[in-house]
């Protein structure tokens, strides 16, 4: 019967080394051998099929290796362009797919670890936004809960600037009294377009929507 059973796994054997089942042949050839550990037959088919195994699993390594370089690539990208969430799904991808892969399970860590970072950081400057808008908000500068600033009182004087504009105008002296140094010496340089905008500036003052270099109206 051993024989019979060892004749059986040798024609199996050769068949699939033949056929390209090297994996197969391998695992017949072992089961020859421990039924005939001299067989020399069985030992050249199982030192073949095993070398071309490794030889694929070689050439697998390589074309994992390539291809998480190519992911590790675009991580790099979106880890640039501050999109955290992305990266970390893209390698978790990836190490879903080769979950033996230590190179991805460590990209992956230091991704989960850059995550992390960036939220704490966002999270510190959305406090920060809100100590700085609270401030404002006491100062007369206030904003909404969104950012956004809310209509603004100037410390600047209505009076001071309605003299200024009526009396050096063209020079745009009220102008640089508002803090709006750049249209100042615009308007010096072109006598307030010849008056029209002196003219302009004063309706604007007189009537409380003259805004000074802040951006915020002059209006006590």
């Amino acid at each position: 019967m051993p024989s019979e059973i060892a004749s059986e796994l040798l024609t199996q054997a050769k068949n699939q080394l033949i056929s390209g089942d090297f994996e197969n042949a391998a695992k017949s050839a072992r089961g020859l051998l421990a039924l005939d550990d001299q067989n020399e037959v069985a030992r050249e088919i199982l030192t073949a099929a095993e070398a071309v195994v490794g030889q694929v699993s070689d050439r697998v390594t390589v074309v994992e290796q390539e291809e998480l370089k190519a992911v590790a690539e675009k991580v790099q990208i979106a880890l640039n362009n501050k999109k955290m969430l992305q990266a970390e799904e893209m390698i978790r991808e990836f190490v879903e797919e080769h979950p033996v892969n230590l190179n991805a399970q460590q990209i992956l860590t230091q991704v989960q670890v850059a995550r992390s970072e960036h939220t704490a950081s966002m999270q510190r400057a959305a406090e920060k936004n809100a100590e700085l808008r609270t401030r404002l908000s006491a100062s007369g500068y206030g904003g909404d809960e969104s950012g956004r600033r809310r209509d603004m009182i100037s410390r600047k004087s209505i009076i001071a600037a309605l003299v200024l504009c009526l009396l050096l105008g063209s020079i745009g002296a009220h102008r640089f009294y508002a803090g709006k140094t750049g249209s100042g010496i615009l308007m010096m340089l072109t006598f307030g377009l010849l008056g029209i905008w002196t003219l302009v500036d004063l309706v604007v003052i007189a009537t409380g929507n003259f805004v000074d270099g802040e951006g915020a109206k002059i209006k006590a």
